[in-house]
């Protein structure tokens, strides 16, 4: 993360640097983070079509975070093979 804000710190427009981020905080669990970088990747880099696909996991990860889901009854810690029978509490 340290090398990604130092060459964005370097060179703002640097749209790799902003998607490494994106990809550093999805993989920590920090979403929000992780959408906000890769917004910013999309914007340097309009014609770059993944980062559309990359902001969509993002955001769906961020809707089934800790906070509002659990996986029969126990947190999940791998946001990665999260399925589709979480459901929402209620």
């Amino acid at each position: 993360m340290h090398d990604c804000n130092a060459a964005i710190a370097l060179c703002p427009e640097f749209n790799q640097a902003h998607s490494q981020l994106g990809y550093i905080f999805s993989i920590t669990g920090k979403f929000k983070e992780a959408v906000g970088a890769y917004k910013e990747a999309a914007r340097l880099d309009p014609d770059n079509t993944s980062y559309d696909q990359l902001i969509k996991a993002a955001r769906l990860k961020l809707d089934l975070s800790p906070l509002q889901y659990e996986d029969q009854g126990e947190r999940v810690s791998d946001w990665n093979t999260v399925s589709c029978r979480t459901s929402p509490r209620k």
